[in-house]
């Protein structure tokens, strides 16, 4: 069985350099490949990466790159082969069934193991105790970002009563705004390769992650996802020239909120970077990447650090995970400040049936998962 550590994130780094230990990444999925890499290079740990381990075999036929090298993506079963001088990193946020498998794997007994976005989670909510983050906001532009406030609803289905709720809230709390729905009526979603083909699959939590981006675009306005409720007046955000926000784990997610003038070239720079993304692969499978993976990439490249902080990068607003992000999917916790504009509520909406399972098993598991981590200090002590 692992040897889970009770180690705050915050501590982490130190906690690996004080121990010389090598690093083994099971993960390649977005806290994985977008996220850590970040992590790494930032912390000087890069040198300490063994290799990256996901039990998706098209993901082993892959890379990932860490600063200037390129590091294989290997089957669960390189495991066998490190000793008690290697941690291992836990990316998968959906960390229930990881923790399963690697508990069957007898060689692994004893091996120190930390469950990243656990730690993140975690750390997020003591920042919020101690008194929540800093409002950062301020007028950055005289040219207002449009008092529209934009969504996608494809599918023709009707739609549930609690993303009505949501939807009502937005008009309950900004009253003189324009709510615009967008869908097949008058939103051509086949002037993408990747949002036709997810629009085929009939797999509606993707379509509008290109879609969003475009409407920004070309006319402005907000942006918000149908299961998103607003807490708070958006004029704040109206000179920001464009805005986001980040979830726990650092990585840029639109949905939550955003916004923009017409023709802001950060959004034009998203843009560019999915042109060549495919929904369905040639031999049928899907894309199983999240906005997260194309919308924190370019962020990045232009000097972004992934470590949920303000930041504005290209005249860009990039707002830290209390403003838009509270809510916790492995938890189902909400994290609420006084910054906090709209929760996102991440009715999952992009996961198939089996996923949607594994996540409740995962929220099942928090609880126990946290009692792991209330340590005040880093140290060599056993956890299980």
């Amino acid at each position: 069985m692992l040897n889970l550590c009770d180690i705050k994130f915050e501590l982490l780094k130190d906690y690996i350099i004080g121990n010389n230990y090598k690093i083994a990444i099971y993960g390649a999925g977005m806290i994985g490949r977008t996220i850590m890499p970040d992590y790494l290079m930032r912390h000087g740990l890069d040198e300490n990466l063994l290799f990256y381990v996901d039990a998706d075999t098209r993901k082993q036929k892959q890379k990932v790159i860490v600063g200037l090298r390129q590091y294989n993506i290997c089957a669960p079963e390189v495991l066998n082969n490190i000793g008690h001088d290697t941690i291992i990193l836990i990316t998968n946020s959906n960390y229930s069934p990881v923790l399963h498998t690697l508990d069957a794997m007898e060689s692994l007994d004893g091996i120190k193991a930390v469950i990243v976005p656990v730690i993140m989670a975690e750390g997020v909510k003591d920042r919020a105790a101690a008194g929540g983050g800093t409002d950062v906001i301020r007028d950055y532009t005289d040219e207002l970002i449009p008092k529209v406030i934009n969504y996608c609803w494809f599918s023709g289905r009707k739609m549930p009563d609690y993303l009505k709720r949501c939807i009502d809230s937005w008009s309950r709390i900004c009253p003189d705004y324009e709510i615009k729905r967008w869908d097949e009526s008058n939103y051509d979603v086949n002037k993408n390769e990747y949002m036709r083909q997810a629009y085929e699959e009939g797999r509606w939590g993707f379509v509008p992650d290109y879609a969003r981006l475009d409407i920004l675009y070309n006319y402005g306005g907000f942006y918000i996802d149908t299961d998103v409720e607003l807490l708070k007046p958006l004029e704040p955000l109206r000179r920001q020239g464009a805005f986001c926000g980040v979830e726990k784990w650092g990585n840029v997610n639109m949905g939550g909120c955003s916004g923009a003038i017409p023709h802001h070239r950060m959004i034009k720079k998203l843009l560019k970077y999915r042109e060549e993304a495919v929904f369905r692969y040639e031999d049928g499978s899907l894309n199983p990447d999240t906005c997260g993976v194309y919308e924190t990439a370019p962020f990045i490249a232009m000097g972004m650090s992934a470590d949920n902080t303000c930041q504005r990068i290209n005249e860009m607003t990039v707002l830290s995970s209390e403003y838009f992000h509270p809510y916790d999917y492995m938890s189902g916790e909400n994290v609420i400040t006084e910054n906090t504009f709209s929760i996102h509520h991440f009715n999952g909406g992009w996961l198939d049936d089996k996923r949607k399972e594994e996540r409740k098993k995962t929220v099942g598991e928090y609880n126990n998962i946290c009692l792991l981590y209330t340590s005040d200090a880093a140290d060599d002590t056993p956890c299980v």
